[in-house]
């Protein structure tokens, strides 16, 4: 049997229309990679100062870096206020904390 001709089999291709450009998605707050060993030790240093247990300072700093890198600033900055209001943090180190985020933000 005979093989049709051309580069499909004989059957024409339609072209489909596509979309000019990447699709615009919105930008959200996250921590700044480029910093984030510097973000790491401020961090560790603002809850040096802290009336928090030491062992429950290492699972703090850790679950506020990684909603800020994995989430958003704002889910970080709520975690954070949480925190405060459950009284295992004073408001003096949740504001020190929020302006860390604040500085080390970046729109990804």
């Amino acid at each position: 049997m005979a093989r049709r001709g051309g580069k499909y089999g004989g059957k024409r291709r339609i072209p489909r229309a596509r979309p000019h450009g990447p699709k615009e998605r919105q930008k959200i707050p996250m921590l700044d990679m480029r910093h984030y060993e510097v973000f790491r030790f401020e961090i560790r240093r603002v809850m040096a100062e802290s009336a928090l247990d030491e062992s429950h300072q290492s699972t703090f700093v850790a679950n506020v870096l990684a909603k800020a890198q994995h989430k958003s600033i704002d889910v970080a900055k709520e975690y954070v206020h949480s925190v405060e209001a459950s009284g295992d943090i004073g408001k003096e180190t949740a504001d020190a904390v929020c302006r860390l985020l604040d500085r080390y933000m970046r729109w990804r």
